[in-house]
């Protein structure tokens, strides 16, 4: 019978090819030129940090958003999901996890702010 004598901590690697990072590279510069994160920007112009986790970059987390929607990842749930076991997810948002209210907190204002409009 074989046994392991010694306790061995495995830390995990977070790479990904140059093919994969230069698609997502691309889809930031897609967002970029269309004017959504000037959108965004406008949306979030007057709020402020108030204490509590660290704020979730919005730009990352609109690429996220439809880059799982591009992989049938559509309910809040199953996106927190992606973000937590798909390497391109934590590449794209940095190794931050944002949870299913913070993506439903993003998509409801931004909604809310241009269906007013």
């Amino acid at each position: 019978m074989y046994s392991i004598t010694r306790n061995v901590f495995f830390i995990p690697s977070y790479a990904i090819g140059a093919k994969e990072m230069e698609k997502i590279d691309k889809l930031f510069n897609i967002f970029k030129k269309s004017g959504v994160f000037d959108l965004i920007d406008d949306v979030y112009s007057k709020e402020y940090h108030k204490g509590g986790r660290p704020l979730i970059d919005r730009h990352k987390l609109i690429v996220l958003i439809a880059y799982a929607y591009a992989f049938r990842h559509t309910s809040l749930r199953d996106m927190e999901t992606f973000c937590k076991f798909d390497l391109r997810a934590i590449n794209i948002m940095d190794g931050a996890i944002p949870s299913h209210n913070s993506i439903m907190s993003l998509l409801f204002q931004i909604v809310i702010v241009y269906s007013v409009r």
